[in-house]
């Protein structure tokens, strides 16, 4: 078999597979000429059809390649390029009368793999253009497969990961449970009160891992809930309070006079500053100077919150896993690593998202964006906007 027909067959095993093509054409001794050229270069011709409609009515799938004249006797061949290109990845050539460049575009533009010319020349090029055009399509195929086939594999490793994390987080209360309650089924335990406010503890603790991951998966109620952001973080700051003076963290935050409203969750914002507002205590933990800063600034279609301390700050590589469902850096049993996750997961549900970068004095800094409230797509009057001074706020 000669290198131009090995070049339009493919090997499968010990047998030799030759392309089918389909030949769409209105002129008879075109389409005799063209099947003859085909056949005569290793390839097999299963239909050859005459009309527009016939052509829209094949199945595309079938075949390695699709010939089509531009211009056919009852419509364009270009409504069956582009049925076939929306239907199938099986790549078409065109045939047209010495057409100029601006037509050559539109037909490219429109789907097709190539283009001939009607003429005896074109024609005679027929074979090794569709080769190629069958050969470049089985290229995007193994590309288009290898790219699924990473996605697939990313999402294998991501649930692998979800699912370890998870198995771990409910296997320590677990075993506690079990513990406790053998002992106390056995009578070795003297005091049974102890042994039921340990199981109680690991009940509970089992129960916040469920709601964490429920929190996650769910990412909270859906947006349009007109939110005062303002409000929001000083709900966060009440409530993040006991760490912060435990620790005696200097907080810099000054108020915005007004501030536009955000569409989200108000609960859902306010937890969300509030886990960051931990986590930045958190690392500040063993900081020689404990101070953080938070800024508000409104952007045309975002409000953004920043949140800056002087803890040891997050390396590059960490910022790419810190918003994973349990990956923590702290130490076994204080920390489930699902509180970012979760705000990750809130905020990207709300149109929102949160990020980590460096902050100015060498520790972290985490920056929130949250939808503004649009008034004409919730169908609600909105509160005129008016910027003010920033003033200073005492910490509740």
């Amino acid at each position: 078999m000669d290198a131009a027909r090995n070049t339009r067959k493919a090997l499968h095993g010990d047998t030799i597979v030759a392309r089918r093509v389909a030949v769409v054409e209105s002129d008879v001794d075109l389409a005799r000429r063209a099947t003859t050229d085909l056949e005569s270069s290793g390839f097999v011709v299963g239909e050859v059809l005459s009309t527009q409609r016939d052509g829209l009515g094949m199945d595309f799938a079938a075949y390695d390649a699709i010939l089509v004249a531009r211009d056919l006797r009852d419509g364009s061949g270009i409504v069956v390029l582009e049925a076939a290109v929306e239907l199938s990845a099986t790549p078409v050539v065109v045939s047209m009368d010495g057409a100029d460049m601006a037509t050559i575009i539109d037909t490219m533009r429109a789907g097709a793999a190539d283009v001939v010319s009607r003429d005896a020349p074109g024609l005679s090029s027929l074979p090794r253009v569709v080769g190629r055009a069958i050969e470049a399509a089985g290229r995007e195929r193994e590309r288009a497969n290898r790219a699924a086939a990473a996605r697939r594999a990313e999402h294998l490793s991501s649930l692998s990961a979800l699912s370890s994390g998870l198995c771990h987080e409910f296997n320590n209360p677990l075993a506690s449970i079990i513990g406790f309650a053998e002992l106390h089924l056995k009578g070795i335990e003297d005091d049974p009160t102890a042994c039921m406010i340990a199981i109680l503890e690991s009940a509970r603790r089992l129960k916040e891992v469920v709601r964490a991951f429920t929190a996650f998966a769910t990412g909270g109620s859906p947006p349009g809930e007109r939110v005062d952001v303002l409000a929001a973080v000083r709900a966060g700051l009440s409530d993040c309070r006991p760490e912060i003076d435990r620790l005696a963290v200097a907080v810099s935050y000054q108020e915005p006079q007004e501030c536009r409203p955000a569409a989200c969750e108000s609960s859902g914002l306010a937890q969300s500053i509030g886990q960051v507002l931990r986590n930045a205590c958190q690392a500040m933990d063993a900081a020689p100077v404990r101070a953080l800063r938070i800024d508000v600034e409104e952007l045309p279609e975002h409000i953004r919150l920043t949140f800056e301390d002087t803890g040891p700050g997050v390396s590059e590589a960490m910022r790419e896993r810190i918003f994973d469902p349990f990956f923590t850096t702290r130490d076994p049993g204080e920390g489930m690593g699902m509180g970012l996750a979760v705000c990750h997961r809130y905020l990207a549900r709300h149109g929102g998202r949160i990020w980590c970068e460096a902050g100015r004095d060498g520790g972290a800094a985490f920056v929130l964006e949250i939808p503004v409230y649009d008034v004409a797509l919730h169908s609600r009057r909105d509160e005129p906007h008016a910027a003010g001074i920033a003033r200073p706020v005492p910490i509740p």
